[in-house]
């Protein structure tokens, strides 16, 4: 068999040139036997240069030997993931994240890789562990602002690192004044907060946006006390500023890639679900929802299980349960009842979710109609 007449199936090519991933089929050797768009664009290379290429050709850390190994440990349905610095044609690095399995096609082995970019992620870790690093630094030299509002007279006290943060001079302000910088989204929100600390003498802690003089925007955090003059009267409120404008955009930056995640899970032709750590389910794909013809909030947390027929229930909460203790891939076959009210047979595989600090996160499966074949 050449190289040529290994590729992705017909049935899977139009998803997989959709996807927002980079889809690779590779044989043991290494050989790129087949590749999608997204993989082309992100090297810099044709589909045609791609395929008369060995992944040692763009991947420094490939060894051959090892990929024989791999595939006599790696089970059928098993994955693994993989981090990686692929070098574009230009000599670039490209942080990846390589989901890899293997199978057989047409009885060849070959390796399937899908490999995401990460570059987003891994500014997003840099810029939370920046922002910690900087934060212990503040806090070991006393350098977090520090604003204290005498409720009396209506000034503020600002400390100079809360002068920098918020873009003003001058350590004495109007309460009123600083007020105004509050976005007014947030400004509401605000002051009921700080009624609330005032009446109550309870300790607070708001985030907030704010639009500094200069124009610019900023999120800051702010840890605030109440000090009292007597037992029943608050004479100031105190609170220590923090910046925490990189962790807000790097939480932007996470929610945006799940966002693309379940955007494509959406448009896949499975019907996909997702848990947590405590086995519930979370979140189900839009075809699941048109499958069962349930809204999201019904199916959520054990509402699915309705779905299921009652003598194929208690198998697949048990399969489920025994593999989900051990941390295991599985796949399970049971009765999904359809929204037109026919029970139809899925086969539903699951995998353990691990983040990129092999925590584990929960599972992520795909169900597939197998009625026909039955």
């Amino acid at each position: 068999m050449s190289d040529a007449e290994t590729h992705f199936p017909d049935p899977y090519r139009q998803l997989v040139e959709q996807a927002i991933d980079g889809f690779y089929l590779v044989d043991l050797d290494g050989r790129v036997l087949d590749v999608n768009r997204r993989a082309c664009d992100s090297l810099g290379y044709t589909r045609d240069e791609l395929l008369g290429m060995n992944v040692a050709d763009f991947d420094d850390e490939y060894d051959q030997q090892k990929s024989h190994e791999l595939w006599q440990t790696l089970g059928e349905d098993q994955s693994i993931i993989i981090d990686r610095q692929h070098r574009r044609r230009d000599g670039s690095r490209l942080p990846v994240e390589i989901h890899l399995s293997r199978f057989c096609h047409d009885g060849r082995q070959v390796f399937l890789a899908l490999c995401r970019d990460v570059t987003d992620r891994n500014l997003a870790q840099e810029a939370l562990r920046q922002s910690e690093e900087r934060l212990r630094l503040a806090v070991e030299a006393t350098r977090m602002g520090v604003a204290q509002w005498n409720i009396q007279t209506n000034e503020v006290f600002c400390s100079d690192e809360c002068l920098a943060i918020i873009g003003l001079s001058d350590n004495r302000q109007e309460f009123d004044d600083l007020l105004r910088l509050v976005h007014p989204d947030d400004r509401q929100r605000v002051l009921l907060e700080l009624d609330m600390a005032r009446e109550s003498g309870r300790d607070f802690q708001i985030e907030l946006k704010i639009s500094r003089p200069d124009g610019e925007r900023r999120w800051v955090a702010i840890l605030g006390r109440a000090l009292r003059a007597s037992k029943t009267r608050v004479t100031s409120l105190i609170g220590a500023i923090q910046d925490i404008t990189e962790r807000k955009q790097a939480e932007e930056r996470i929610r945006r890639t799940e966002q693309r995640f379940r955007t494509m899970a959406d448009h896949a032709p499975v019907l996909v679900w997702m848990a947590g750590e405590d086995r519930r389910c979370q979140w189900f794909n839009r075809p699941w929802l048109e499958f069962t013809g349930q809204p999201m909030r019904t199916l959520v947390g054990q509402g699915w299980q309705q779905c299921v027929h009652a003598e194929d229930l208690p198998e697949c909460l048990e399969t489920y349960r025994r593999h989900f203790a051990k941390r295991q891939p599985f796949r399970v076959e049971y009765r999904l009842r359809r929204h037109d009210g026919q029970d139809r047979w899925i086969l539903d595989t699951g995998v353990p979710l691990y983040d990129a600090e092999q925590t584990f996160r929960g599972y992520l499966g795909s169900c597939v109609d197998i009625t026909d074949r039955r």
